[in-house]
């Protein structure tokens, strides 16, 4: 596994129109393509942003987090203090972040 040079915190968790947008602290600028980028989330996740898909800001745009199945990740995926991995992706026109590591859904594997 890679060394994650691009390691952020969060100074913001809010829901904003119709998704949860997580700002990171120190505004990433200047990652690339296939970059890795870590964050922690350091404040609570509002309730109402459990069912809505998350974005973050990074290059001075929100963009869109998916699972590493190329699945919308919403607020009630997330947990706080929880460091999460994963790689800045631009297709075309299109960027997005892929996280790779996001915690069992333990209710979707018979644990309920």
């Amino acid at each position: 596994m890679s060394k994650c040079v691009n390691f952020h915190r969060t100074s913001n968790v809010a829901v904003s129109g119709e998704n949860l947008l997580l700002t990171l602290a120190d505004n990433p600028n200047g990652i690339v393509s296939l970059q890795r980028v870590c964050f922690v989330i350091c404040q609570n996740i509002p309730t109402a942003g459990e069912t809505l898909p998350v974005e973050v800001t990074i290059n001075g745009a929100n963009i869109p987090v998916y699972n590493k199945y190329s699945l919308p990740v919403t607020g009630s995926d997330l947990r706080t203090r929880r460091k999460y991995r994963g790689y800045y992706v631009v297709n075309g026109a299109n960027s997005y972040l892929i996280v790779e590591n996001l915690p069992m859904n333990v209710c979707g594997c018979g644990g309920c």
